[in-house]
Parts: structure tokens; C-alpha cells; sequence
């Protein structure tokens, strides 16, 4: 057992976390046509136990152009960005500069 968000689903878009104690085979066992989750590569810098908004990906290996435009220049409107780095440790790719202008653009 160890702590992991626990996802409910809301809508088709919109996903509500939050944390709990709860088991991987015990979420498993309840959701398993609907789960799917990633290994405990995240970690938390943000300090929020929740937060729920639409999920938006972007893909970047060890380039963070795309990560700075899209938080620099598109509203949030309280979305969450996933950055999926490729699985990449070469580079940061959300820094402190980043991810205050994701605060003042309204992303999660």
C-alpha cells in the first residue's frame, strides 16, 4: 500500500484527483476495464493534495519549446498539462520561470 491519486471520472474530458491511501491492485480490481495509470516515475513540486481540470499532453524529447509556448501563450482555463519527456532524464523540461507563467496563465 502506498499513496496515489485516486482518479474518479467526472466527465469524458474532465478528471477529479485526489489523494487517498489506496492499493494499485485494489484500484486494479475496481477499474480495470476503465484504469489505466503510469509507473511512480512523478513526483510532486506543486504542494496541492488535489486539483482536477481537463488534460492536455504534450510531447517533447529534451527540447521544452513546445512546454514554454503553450504555457507562455494559451489560457489554462484551469487545465493540466502532462509533459511526457520520452522517458528522458537529459533535460529539465519545466523549470521554476515555466512554471510561474502556467500560474498566471490559469493552468493546473
Amino acid at each position: 500500500v502506498f499513496k496515489t491519486p485516486w482518479v474518479q471520472r467526472l466527465s469524458a474530458s474532465i478528471l477529479k484527483v485526489q489523494t487517498r491511501t489506496v492499493s494499485t491492485c485494489d484500484l486494479c480490481d475496481k477499474f480495470e476495464d476503465q484504469l489505466s495509470y503510469a509507473t511512480s516515475i512523478f513526483r510532486d513540486f506543486g504542494g496541492s493534495a488535489s486539483f482536477e481540470g481537463k488534460i492536455e499532453t504534450v510531447q517533447c524529447l529534451e527540447d521544452n519549446s513546445f512546454v514554454k509556448d503553450i504555457l507562455q501563450n494559451e489560457a489554462g482555463q484551469n487545465r493540466v498539462l502532462v509533459v511526457d519527456g520520452g522517458g528522458s532524464f537529459n533535460r529539465a523540461l519545466v523549470g521554476d520561470q515555466i512554471a510561474l507563467s502556467a500560474v498566471k496563465n490559469g493552468w493546473r
